[in-house]
């Protein structure tokens, strides 16, 4: 799949807290690709009077974003991020955001009976964001505002599902 998302939202929380010649209206951007695939495979085994179904399965998504904070005036944007006199310029932040997640995961359905049905399953997932700041104060920053960072997690899950007697 692949989806395409825009997204601008203008406030101002503060009124004239910091600008008090230009109010404290900010623009938030934000435009991101996100493609991804999802992937199954499942298998019936019947044990006796037990029927299964193990399913195994695979996922991975990147999104690659570029957000951005802006000091605006009646929704246009003003030459500097801070007050007047500051020489901070627009934007307040501009930042290109990649990030990936890969997942894989096993379940096993278990039905004993008519109304007894167990799952259970384990997923992992590894995310990966890699952070770049574009804005043009960018080469004053630590690693020149680039920051990549991985974690993981494994997810168990039990579930037992009781049916209550039809008829």
């Amino acid at each position: 799949y692949v989806v395409r998302y825009r997204l601008t939202l203008f406030n101002d929380f503060t009124f004239q807290l910091r600008d008090e010649a230009n109010f404290d209206e900010i623009e938030q951007t934000d435009s991101r690709v996100s493609t991804g695939l999802n992937a199954t495979y499942r298998h019936r085994l019947d044990l006796g009077g037990i029927r299964t179904v193990t399913t195994l399965g695979a996922q991975a998504r990147l999104d690659s974003t570029t957000v951005g904070l802006w000091h605006d005036q009646q929704r246009v944007r003003l030459p500097t991020c801070a007050p007047v006199g500051e020489p901070t310029l627009n934007p307040c932040g501009l930042d290109d955001v990649v990030q990936s997640d890969l997942a894989a995961f096993l379940q096993e359905d278990m039905r004993f009976t008519p109304w007894l049905r167990v799952l259970l399953g384990v997923r992992g997932d590894l995310f990966e964001w890699n952070v770049t700041n574009v804005s043009p104060n960018a080469s004053t920053l630590p690693n020149h505002g680039t920051a990549v960072v991985q974690r993981g997690i494994v997810n168990p899950k039990l579930q037992t599902v009781i049916t209550p007697a039809t008829g």
